[in-house]
């Protein structure tokens, strides 16, 4: 994700919102979510998240999907 947020010329402190999407969603561990959730996101400045487990993905065997949400508040037009 940081690699998509640099060709936008942007960072993970312009991040408005992340919604994560996973599936095998009861048996997984919340904290080994959150800490790769933080990975992507700078701890001081979160954005609105969402966990939602979902029964599957677009592709066999993929288990996690994100879909995020980026501002650029010096955008001028």
């Amino acid at each position: 994700m940081h690699g998509i947020l640099d060709n936008l010329g942007a960072s993970s402190r312009d991040l408005l919102r992340l919604n994560l999407y996973a599936t095998k969603l009861p048996s997984r561990d919340l904290s080994t979510l959150r800490r790769i959730r933080d990975r992507w996101v700078d701890a001081e400045h979160l954005p609105a998240s969402t966990l939602i487990g979902v029964e599957a993905l677009a592709l066999p065997g993929l288990e996690f999907e994100v879909d995020a949400v980026c501002v650029d508040l010096g955008w001028q037009p």
